[in-house]
């Protein structure tokens, strides 16, 4: 296997004919994402079963790393795309309220923990109409499940809920309720909160990282030329930030691959004027 090595950097100018994928959230944020391949060697492998790939071009035969690997990276992928849930459903403020729901008892049982907490909030939304959330569980180091969950009110300027009442409908030990400031330190602390992978590197394998009500959507992306998405929408828009990985190979120095992100955000200005 060829050797690589990663170089980052800012200064990098997208060509207008290069296909990119734009995501657009609810909260106004705009990003960009692409890659310039310079060299693809995937076309040279192919699957031969559950543990091993060939080479056609060599006739190597390599086996697939392990299936602990494959877990972790597995939760990795659920967590990215439970941060782009977040994003496009989470804003903080007063209709939005974050809770932890802990175990007293040592419980390492997932789906216990799981019926609870969705009997838990099916209780709430019971009392409270119009709730939407996402909650992850997490395993704490002891071994048992303890749940996150992000709540909003669809229905209502404010939602607030007593840590007692919380706590009287879990049942199971401690409860913590806090509110979500509509500030963008303070909504990307909770999303980093809950995406982190730490705590669900155990997460059996036929599990779900995280579970959404229905009324929470998913970003909307779109696959377009650069230039497209600069005329319809960056012109609009305001460029926040940029980065760029360039893959490069370790012996010769040459780049192979270039992948890029760039952040742009809404003109709400703009769009009044």
């Amino acid at each position: 296997m060829k050797k690589i090595t990663f170089e980052r950097t800012k200064n990098y100018k997208i060509k207008g004919n290069i296909t990119v994928k734009v995501t657009s959230y609810n909260n106004g944020e705009i990003e960009v994402k692409g890659s310039k391949c310079k060299q693809n060697n995937l076309t040279n492998y192919k699957k031969i079963s559950k543990t091993e790939y060939v080479n056609t071009k060599t006739g190597e035969i390599k086996q697939y790393k392990n299936t602990e690997y494959k877990r972790i990276e597995n939760v990795k992928r659920a967590m990215k795309n439970l941060n782009d849930i977040l994003k496009n459903n989470f804003t903080g403020g007063t209709n939005e309220i974050f809770l932890t729901l802990t175990c007293e008892e040592n419980i390492t049982d997932y789906d216990y923990v799981r019926e609870k907490a969705e009997g838990f909030i099916k209780k709430l939304r019971q009392t409270y109409k119009g709730l939407e959330y996402v909650f992850v569980m997490e395993q704490q180091e002891r071994g048992s499940w303890h749940i996150h969950i992000w709540i909003k009110d669809t229905l209502h300027k404010k939602l607030y809920i007593d840590n007692e009442e919380v706590y009287t409908i879990w049942k199971l030990g401690y409860t913590k309720t806090e509110r979500v400031e509509a500030t963008a330190v303070d909504v990307e602390k909770t999303i980093g909160y809950m995406k982190k992978t730490r705590g669900k590197e155990k997460l059996p394998a036929d599990k779900k990282a995280y579970y959404k009500s229905r009324g929470i959507k998913k970003a909307k992306t779109e696959e377009m030329q650069y230039e497209r998405f600069y005329n319809e929408m960056g012109k609009s828009a305001v460029y926040v930030s940029g980065i760029t990985l360039h893959v490069k190979s370790a012996k010769t120095g040459k780049i192979i691959n270039t992948h890029f992100k760039e952040t742009w955000k809404e003109d709400k200005h703009n769009e009044e004027r």
